[in-house]
């Protein structure tokens, strides 16, 4: 492999295993020097070993993403280690199932903290640490699961979430050269096991997207999300107003139900009355 991310330090969260172990790795034989995370320290050092062993430079620093200053502490370890951070992915999240019905506050709870609040934490020192550094690359890590799927709503909510932030930090960020993308990934990972949507994808097969991101080969590229599935690779477009649209001013609530049943009719899509069990895979 070309060594696309020669000199660069990339920060990657939840990399102990699956997805997250694989763009670590696959970062590491670009050349990036790795900061491996993982709420697991034997998982995440692991990870590292794998890196050293094949001759990559690597180091570990375990922790929850969403533990108030764990960011900065990120940071500050990869600084430490390599002199600064040009790159990070936040990948670490949690896909506990439970359908509307099963679902309690405590799971729902833990889930957003994870995935989002994780997310978040990490995502605000990620920025400040390339902003100090004139630059650099964040990659976000959603899912198809955005658009609805059974027994995942709560998971999917987050992931929606993660692309809003997405967009929204692109067009913050942008001004100080740094780069915000998401990758929608489909593959097998023990946190897949059992889900509705089944693939054959393997994690090594959606790590070289997460690469191109961090490298410079996406110099000009920010504020996207690219969806890999088992047909291909493609774009989501930027959120917008659907342009099916009834005119009008002052609508009364039979005047909309009116403009619903006419002008917008032939773009309803009911969710759940066509024996579909999850979102499309567009």
């Amino acid at each position: 492999m070309d060594k696309l991310l020669k000199d660069k330090v990339v920060v990657i969260t939840g990399a102990g295993q699956g997805l997250g172990r694989a763009y670590a790795l696959h970062a590491a034989d670009a050349g990036a020097s790795v900061v491996v995370n993982d709420l697991n320290p034997e998982t995440s050092q692991a990870t590292v070993d794998a890196i050293l062993a094949a001759g990559g430079a690597a180091i570990s620093c375990p922790g929850a993403v969403n533990a108030q200053g764990f960011g900065d502490h990120l940071m500050s370890e990869a600084t430490a280690s390599f002199g600064r951070v040009d790159g990070l992915v936040s990948n670490a999240g949690i896909l506990n199932a439970a359908s509307l019905f099963d679902e309690t506050s405590e799971h729902a709870r833990q889930t957003v903290e994870t995935n989002l609040m994780g997310t978040i934490e990490v995502g605000l020192a990620g920025a400040r640490a390339l902003r100090s550094g004139g630059g650099g690359s964040i990659v976000l890590i959603t899912s198809g699961s955005r658009f609805g799927l059974l027994d995942s709503t709560t998971y999917g909510a987050t992931k929606n979430a993660v692309a809003s932030l997405c967009w929204g930090w692109a067009l913050e960020a942008a001004p100080y050269g740094i780069r915000v993308n998401a990758v929608s990934p489909m593959a097998q990972t023990p946190m897949t096991v059992g889900n509705v949507i089944q693939t054959t994808l393997q994690p090594e097969e959606i790590a070289p997207a997460v690469t191109y991101f961090l490298s410079e080969l996406s110099a000009d590229v920010t504020g996207q999300i690219l969806r890999i599935y088992e047909s291909g690779i493609g774009f989501y477009p930027e959120p917008r107003l659907v342009p099916h649209e009834a005119p009008g001013r002052n609508w009364t609530t039979e005047r909309v139900a009116e403009a619903i049943s006419t002008d917008l009719a032939g773009h309803l899509a009911p969710v759940g009355r066509s024996g579909e069990l999850g979102p499309r895979q567009e």
